[in-house]
């Protein structure tokens, strides 16, 4: 088990305050604690302290995993090394030891790869290194700290800090102008219909929309169930959406509509374009596509599943075909018989038919 940093140090602070009413009776100069919490394999790590002169004053090993052990040590005011050790080559798998006296955090230390690293710090020397500093090392953070040393996990982000605002972000650090507010669009109000045939959301699949500059403006997804709309705001434009990404993209259906009219549709992966207010946007028109059918439109390079085919539209016909959508003169009508009207009856034992043999 991984802790981590700041959780790790209050143990270690935890630790000194519990041992520090018993010990350091006999110490004549700085008492100080030394703190290890161990991550994954605790047996293979071991460290030591060593003076300016290079002499170890104090050292440990054999410890477990995930576990925390402290012990003390008498250091005269100097400079002081601590020396951390992996025997496997892989560095501390999160393991950290610190070393502090009464309130005062004299030393962090972290091996993050390789079997050797090594942490400096000072007891009342103005020429050694100077105490850690704790804070936030995210560059990308709100409360980014360029003179930390260590990473205490009190980074925050940007976000929108309005709470009347529909996507406002309680943990934010700082504004990022993103703040968006329900009802209050002021240019178009453009409906994106997403469906699932399983009902279990996109599987991680997104949709993704691109103005004619290039630029995204909306994107999102459906986490799960089987229908969700989302509404997005569009100023006049030609406009791009590209859908997929997921597991199971086949399962993915979507309709853009604005004002009542389908703009664009399809399914995933895949790519359309659609215009609101606007000429020349390379909109899908929709239509029966296929020349086969007699409902074929040459204008439509999106097929709507409306195509119609030919058969027979006479009701009287024995072949009649309801679902037509034109006459190809197939009808078939029932003759009346002048001369003697003979039945033949047909048999198979098998069952599978007369395997092409036939009757003259």
């Amino acid at each position: 088990m991984q802790l981590k940093l700041v959780t790790k140090i209050f143990l270690v602070l935890s630790f000194f305050f519990s041992v520090n009413s018993f010990v350091g009776q006999d110490c004549p100069d700085n008492e100080v604690t030394i703190a290890l919490v161990t991550g994954a394999f605790g047996s293979e790590v071991s460290w030591d302290i060593t003076d300016s002169n290079g002499v170890i004053v104090a050292s440990g090993s054999g410890y477990d995993s995930d576990a925390a052990y402290t012990s003390t040590a008498c250091l005269a005011d100097g400079c002081y090394t601590v020396n951390m050790y992996d025997s496997f080559g892989d560095g501390w798998n999160g393991g950290l030891i610190t070393v502090v006296t009464f309130d005062t955090v004299l030393v962090i230390g972290q091996l993050e790869t390789g079997s050797i690293g090594s942490a400096s710090f000072g007891i009342n020397d103005p020429n050694c290194a100077p105490d850690p500093e704790l804070g936030c090392t995210d560059q990308a953070a709100c409360n980014f700290d360029p003179n930390a040393d260590f990473d205490d996990d009190s980074c925050t982000y940007p976000g929108c800090l309005d709470p009347e605002a529909s996507n406002y972000d309680s943990t934010a650090g700082c504004e990022d102008d993103s703040c968006e507010y329900a009802g209050t669009c002021e240019l178009n109000e453009v409906t994106l219909s997403m469906y699932d045939t399983f009902g279990d959301g996109w599987n991680g699949a997104s949709y993704m929309v691109m103005n004619e500059e290039g630029v995204f403006v909306a994107e999102g997804s459906m986490a799960t169930g089987s229908q969700e709309i989302s509404t997005l705001c569009l100023a006049d434009g030609c406009y791009n959406i590209f859908v997929g990404g997921g597991s199971f993209d086949s399962e993915i259906e979507w309709t853009v509509s604005y004002n009542g009219n389908v703009l664009a549709f399809g399914g995933a992966p895949s790519e359309a374009s659609f215009g609101i207010n606007a000429d020349g946007c390379n909109n899908q028109v929709f239509g029966c596509t296929d020349p086969e059918a007699c409902n074929y439109d040459p204008n439509a390079n999106t097929n709507d599943d409306s195509c119609t085919y030919p058969g027979c539209m006479d009701p009287n016909a024995i072949n009649y075909d309801s679902t037509a959508g034109c006459s190809d003169d197939s009808c078939e009508y029932e003759q009346d018989c002048d001369l003697n009207e003979v039945v033949i009856d047909m048999y198979d034992s098998f069952g599978d038919g007369w395997n092409g043999a036939y009757y003259m």
